[in-house]
């Protein structure tokens, strides 16, 4: 690994041995099919959410909840900020829906990723706002929710 920078090297190892099963690289053909997808569920539900988040950014690109406190909504001051700040978020939303999950987030998390549909995930993304922390739709929706909000926004949700 000689001419690499210490955090490339490290990536390889890591995907070497979730590659490989950790100890051991002799593994049944089975084995492998499965690591592969679960792997790549794992990634495509990654991507769905991040996709939810391009696409809610996309949908409010000219507001942001962010932006209401430094002018007033609908002025182009406003305007100009909010899609200064949505641009940035949905350059880093594309990104992190393009590299693997598993460079950034535990095992753990993306357990817990499996038992919940792709398309479930995509809405976490997309109007986060109906959610709480469990991944529920909240049961305090009264229809005057702020769509615009995310869970990046700096005020909590309402």
């Amino acid at each position: 690994m000689r001419g690499e920078s210490a955090g490339t090297a490290l990536l390889l190892l890591r995907w070497r041995s979730w590659r490989h099963g950790g100890s051991s690289l002799r593994r049944s053909s089975e084995d492998r099919e499965m690591r592969l997808t679960i792997f790549l569920e794992e990634y495509a539900k990654h991507t769905a959410l991040n996709i939810g988040q391009v696409m809610q950014g996309v949908r409010y690109f000219h507001s942001h909840p962010d932006c209401d406190d430094v002018a007033p909504r609908g002025t182009f001051k406003h305007c100009f900020l909010s899609m200064s700040l949505r641009a940035r978020r949905i350059a880093n939303d594309l990104f992190f829906s393009v590299i693997p999950p598993h460079w950034h987030h535990t095992p753990e998390e993306l357990r817990e990723m499996r038992p919940i549909p792709i398309k479930k995930w995509f809405f976490y993304g997309y109007s986060a706002w109906q959610f709480d922390e469990s991944g529920q739709v909240r049961a305090d929706l009264d229809g005057r929710e702020d769509r615009r909000w995310d869970p990046r926004c700096q005020k909590p949700q309402t």
